[in-house]
């Protein structure tokens, strides 16, 4: 009589992943790789998508994974990896959503200030791209583009605690 294995194996997945942006693209995540067993097989390779070391968005991506034991059964998982938007990336994209390079001195002035860790001046920089972002309404920017700017432009000064 032969035994027929028809039990998937069980994937240890680790534990969700959440990061910073490093740019507009997201992050290189690098994440533990998950493991498998099998009853009959033992230690089962695990695949996953998208790969560990991938550039991953800002925003929330699943990373499935799969393990397969050598007659076919088939186990699968998943688990998260969060990429948050920093104030420096939103800022970023701000200026690549909106093509406005004019305003990209001002911006790279507020990151250098951001990443040197001077909120205070982060804060003003971030009024003062505001003031210009309003000098724009009508001009080089429509009306709803001037409020999204400013709106997102407000929440990051929100995020750094400015008054």
């Amino acid at each position: 009589m032969a035994v027929v294995d028809t039990t998937p194996p069980v994937l240890t997945m680790p534990d969700d992943v959440i990061t910073d942006a490093t740019s507009l693209a997201g992050a290189a995540v690098t994440y533990a790789q998950p493991t498998a067993v099998d009853l009959v097989d033992g230690s089962t390779p695990v695949s996953c998508f998208p790969a560990s070391g991938s550039v991953f968005p800002i925003g929330t991506t699943e990373v499935d994974c799969t393990a397969r034991d050598k007659t076919g059964n088939t186990g699968t998982d998943s688990f998260s990896v969060v990429v948050l938007a920093t104030p420096e990336t939103i800022l970023q994209q701000l200026i690549f959503d909106n093509n406005l390079y004019q305003a990209q001195n001002l911006l790279q002035s507020t990151v250098k200030a951001l990443t040197r860790g001077n909120v205070t001046a982060t804060c003003g920089k971030l009024g003062a791209f505001i003031n210009q972002v309003q000098a724009q309404s009508g001009k080089t920017l429509r009306l709803e583009d001037t409020n999204s700017l400013i709106a997102q432009a407000m929440d990051a000064r929100a995020a750094l605690g400015c008054r």
